[in-house]
């Protein structure tokens, strides 16, 4: 028995140093994957492909999520974002967190890949609310990728918000690339909503950074000689990948090598495996181009009209999907909402519990209390110091508005943006609204029903909180306009009668509503022509 026992004993000690080195190894390989995968992401795409998966589960997620990244930032074909689902999931979106933050940021840049833009608009707004500390490198990075899924759906004004705050970010990290890309996005923005003199000054700035475009377009080859001995020789030894990776990676290396055939079988065996609808178009494509290569005619106008169905599919479940961003946005919001709720209320519970447990818990509880004193204290100046930024970031924004504002005076280009930057604004107030109660109460009331004081005083709030832009705007315009007449012209936008906006206000009968229209109108006919 004591025999055993040393020999037990013996084993173990000899184990446990190996599984330390081990992790060690591990966690070592993993930061220095992630410390070149912006300088150098081809460097840590190798580190990852040859290091063995990590053990642990926390070091598993953020290898999944490296990989991820390495695969966007190296252009790899992506067919689905079943990967980087399990690496959100574990690191969640409840606490704010570099890695869960990082994670949602790659989450939004895998939905790029695959076309969704709408998916990866929702990422990357998880990802901005995760992170501890908005001076950071990728940061910056899903302000700049954010911009650009605006841009890419044309929601121009929008784009330029996030693009502008991308390029602050970048100027202070001293990130020129990032700083560079966002000036040009910027600068793109811009020249679609006419602003010629800003769009200018985005160009001017891009045009400074030329001494670093060469490193921006420098050589991008994407598999090395060891990577083509593993998976063309077949020695691929303890390396392997999910058939989903493996099987277009594959592909794309016979590609290269001119090896026709077996590129169109693996791409071939790719779209058997694959089951996301942007990733199967996408094979599509390559099997097109691929049979081209081939001279394959039957085989090319095939891939092509199977390329032409998936598509339409695409377009026929986009325009299913009603949702607009701002219900997006919304969405996100509320779901952060319920899920910082929940997080209170289970910490509240749990509290309670022990507390009921064990009267020892008293002193660990003044303990908690002092700590959580100490983070609310931490949170506050954080909220200040974002708060700060936001001013300075509003503060960019209306500098840019107030230019295109002086040049509305002479410019017709630029009175032109500007009106339309009011009329965007009236609908985007107008579709808000018209989404409230309060809308519904207006309408009954229209129909006949009789609405209370209460809900007269509850509508004009409503009214207020939905238009609050435009009503900036008609101050803007008319200097000295009161409230009652924005709610007046806002109320005729939205099509109701003289004689029910004048029971709204109360003071006032239906001939004064109609003369206050006409005076406005004649005052400032051009802008006062979108409240018709």
């Amino acid at each position: 028995m004591n025999r055993v026992r040393l020999v037990f004993y013996t084993v173990l000690i000899a184990i446990i140093p190996i599984g330390v080195v081990s992790c060690i190894r591990e966690n070592g390989l993993l930061r220095e994957a992630e410390l070149l995968m912006e300088t150098d992401p081809k460097a840590a795409d190798s580190i990852l492909f040859f290091m063995q998966e990590p053990t642990s589960r926390r070091d598993h997620a953020w290898y999944i999520v490296l990989k991820s990244l390495a695969d966007c930032k190296n252009d790899r074909i992506i067919t689905s974002d079943s990967l980087i689902r399990t690496a959100t999931d574990f690191f969640g979106s409840l606490h704010k967190n570099y890695r869960a933050a990082v994670a949602w940021y790659t989450h939004g840049c895998v939905y790029t890949h695959l076309g969704n833009d709408h998916s990866a608009i929702y990422a990357f707004l998880k990802a901005k609310d995760l992170f501890p500390d908005t001076l950071v490198h990728y940061y910056a990075l899903t302000e700049y990728k954010l911009g650009t899924r605006y841009q890419n759906m044309k929601m121009y004004n929008q784009a330029m918000v996030q693009l502008m705050n991308s390029s602050i970010n970048a100027d202070r990290l001293q990130d020129t690339v990032t700083s560079y890309w966002a000036n040009l996005m910027l600068f793109e923005c811009a020249q679609q909503l006419g602003e010629e003199e800003v769009s200018n000054q985005f160009l001017n700035s891009i045009l400074s950074r030329q001494d670093y475009i060469h490193e921006i377009f420098s050589d991008d080859t994407l598999f090395d000689g060891t990577r083509l001995r593993y998976y063309i020789v077949g020695d691929k030894g303890d390396y392997s990948l999910p058939k989903e990776s493996e099987y277009p990676l594959k592909a794309s290396v016979y590609l290269r090598k001119g090896l026709y055939d077996s590129a169109y079988f693996y791409y071939r065996k790719a779209l058997e495996n694959s089951t996301y609808m942007y990733g199967r178009q996408i094979l599509a494509d390559h099997l097109t181009k691929v049979s081209v290569l081939m001279n394959n005619q039957d085989e090319a106008m095939y891939w092509h009209e199977y390329y032409g169905r998936l598509s339409d599919s695409i377009r026929i479940a986009e325009k299913t999907d009603t949702k607009d961003i701002t219900d997006l946005q919304n969405v996100h919001l509320q779901e952060l909402t319920e899920e910082r709720m929940w997080y209170r209320h289970k910490r509240f519970m749990i509290l309670g519990f022990s507390s009921l447990l064990l009267f020892v818990a008293l002193t660990l509880l003044a303990y908690m209390m002092f700590k959580n004193r100490e983070k609310k204290r931490i949170i506050l100046k954080q909220e200040d110091l974002l708060n700060m930024e936001q001013e300075i970031r509003k503060g960019s924004i209306a500098i840019l508005e107030s230019q295109v504002r002086e040049q509305s005076q002479t410019n017709p280009q630029a009175r032109t943006a500007l009106l339309n930057l009011y009329a965007h604004r009236l609908q985007m107030g107008s579709d808000y609204f018209r989404k409230t109660n309060e809308y519904k109460s207006l309408l009954s009331a229209a129909s006949g029903n009789i609405l209370s004081a209460e809900e007269k005083v509850t509508a004009m709030a409503a009214l207020e909180q939905s238009f609050s832009d435009t009503i900036v705007d008609m101050q803007t315009e008319y200097p000295g306009m009161d409230k009652e007449e924005s709610l007046t012209l806002i109320l005729s936008s939205l099509g109701f009668k003289n004689e029910l906006i004048a029971e709204l206000f109360g003071n006032v009968t239906a001939e004064a509503i109609r003369k206050r229209k006409y005076r406005f109108g004649k005052a400032n006919p051009e802008f006062f022509a979108l409240f018709r």
